[in-house]
């Protein structure tokens, strides 16, 4: 009886210890995907910046041109946050257009005219 008492609190130990590790890879990917995917162009006047994120609450969106980076930050219709800094260069500060469009966000900077 005490041989299989030892090996049950062993095993256990074990599984408590794996669950903690599963816990913190859980928060390490939920923290790494907390930026959503996009994709990038640019024509001669104008960058664009095409952004996925489903479900979007569109109320919540925020951006903010500054220190030459973009922010945008927002939630999906589950109460997900997603944030997202780009470096933007050459363009005009004040001159941003935003079309939300089914979970996606297209984001339209002109560029500083040379």
């Amino acid at each position: 009886m005490p041989a299989f008492r030892d090996l049950y609190d062993l095993v256990k130990k074990m599984m408590e210890e794996k669950e903690k590790e599963f816990k913190k890879m859980e928060e390490k990917i939920e923290k790494e995907f907390n930026e959503p995917l996009y994709t990038y162009y640019e024509t001669d006047k104008e960058i664009y910046y095409i952004v996925d994120v489903p479900h979007l609450e569109s109320q919540s969106l925020y951006i903010k041109m500054e220190n030459n980076k973009l922010e945008l930050s927002c939630k999906d219709k589950y109460g997900k946050c997603y944030h997202l800094e780009l470096p933007v260069n050459n363009v005009e500060k004040y001159d941003v257009d935003v079309v939300r469009n089914k979970g996606f966000i297209k984001i339209i900077l002109k560029k500083k005219s040379a």
